[in-house]
């Protein structure tokens, strides 16, 4: 007869317990700690990936296999990896690799996958733990000039439903900064247009009110005073036949948007780029724009600031007003450099500030 005894939690042997077990164990967690349901899928798409590569490469698909030499043989085979999009209903698969950024993103959800299995006591130690995976590129991150937000723009015809409401779409994304999901989860009750702010739900279900410009809430009462249809519904953007619209409609409405406006760049988050980047150029700060954006770290929002620094520093070689001014006593002034010139120039062995007389009467 066997004897049974009270087994504690911490002498159970666990490193048979499935891996497909264990993710809906950790998609459970995320939903009790508050996540979005779109965050949930990212994360538990891709741990599914690696666990169907163990399952091909014939390794064990449990606990036990979830070790940091496999995941090391898994990043590999995402970096040599030629095919992308293969999985995506809306985009066709391309004989190319992945971006570091993507693979990454594998990196950071096995990464916290692995830290949750400790903390639940599922592994003695986090066998990932201090591993960084490779390297991502460094992306110079793009926007719109003001001729091209003027083209984009002047694309719409604000006359119809489709076209009133898809202006409304653009200029509200250029104006506010908001994500895609953000403004497609609009409602009726969070678009306050009286007082020009929008209450929207951002990542990690988090609600912040984000204010809205005279432009952007003309072009939101235009459409929904005159051509959204009537519906028993709360959401402010609605499809022709009066169905919510999808985030996936919007990313097609503005790529498409952008091809016919000769901007083939052209997708919804290069418009929140857009509007950072503009934002502190006419004088906003960084602290401000961390709250519009809906940033829980002013890290993210340094990288617009940085991007800005560039275009700073050639406005005030155009415009610095010491070298621009004439001062009583001074033999001349120094013209402002056009730019992308050189702020200083060689002239025999001398450094002389550019635009100036190299040459003292």
């Amino acid at each position: 007869m066997a004897v049974r005894y009270n087994r504690r939690w911490e002498e159970m042997d666990k490193s048979s317990t499935t891996l497909e077990a264990l993710f809906k164990t950790y998609a459970l967690y995320n939903r009790s700690e508050g996540r979005c349901a779109s965050t949930i899928a990212w994360y538990e798409g891709k741990l599914r990936t690696f666990q169907q590569w163990l399952e091909e490469q014939g390794q064990r698909a449990d606990l036990g296999g979830f070790a940091r030499p496999n995941v090391r043989e898994f990043v590999l085979y995402l970096q040599e990896k030629e095919e992308k999009h293969e999985h995506n209903p809306f985009v066709p698969t391309k004989r190319e690799r992945l971006s570091s950024h993507t693979v990454r993103g594998y990196v950071r959800a096995l990464k916290a996958f692995s830290s949750w299995l400790h903390d639940e006591g599922y592994a003695d130690e986090n066998v990932l733990k201090g591993y960084k995976g490779p390297k991502a590129k460094q992306v110079e991150h793009q926007w719109l000039r003001e001729d091209e937000i003027e083209r984009l723009l002047g694309l719409f015809n604000r006359r119809t439903t489709i076209g009133s409401r898809d202006y409304a779409i653009a200029v509200t994304l250029l104006d506010t900064g908001l994500r895609c999901g953000e403004l497609c989860g609009l409602t009726l009750e969070g678009a306050n247009l009286d007082l020009g702010d929008l209450k929207v739900l951002g990542k990690g279900n988090k609600e912040r009110t984000v204010p809205v410009g005279v432009r952007a809430v003309r072009a939101l009462r235009r459409y929904r005073d005159h051509f959204r249809p009537e519906v028993e519904t709360t959401r402010f953007l609605l499809s022709i036949d009066g169905r919510p619209l999808t985030v996936n409609a919007v990313k097609q409405m503005v790529k498409k948007a952008g091809q016919l406006a000769g901007i083939p760049r052209v997708h919804p988050h290069l418009l929140r780029h857009t509007f950072a980047i503009h934002y502190l150029m006419a004088g906003g700060d960084a602290f401000s724009l961390q709250k519009i954006l809906g940033h829980t770290s002013l890290e993210v929002t340094r990288m617009y600031v940085n991007m800005v620094d560039g275009q700073v520093k050639e406005k005030h070689r155009l415009y610095s007003p010491m070298d621009n001014l004439a001062l009583k006593g001074e033999r001349v002034g120094r013209k402002a450099a056009r730019p992308g010139a050189r702020l200083w120039v060689v002239r025999r062995g001398r450094p002389v500030p550019s635009g100036a007389n190299p040459c003292p009467r």
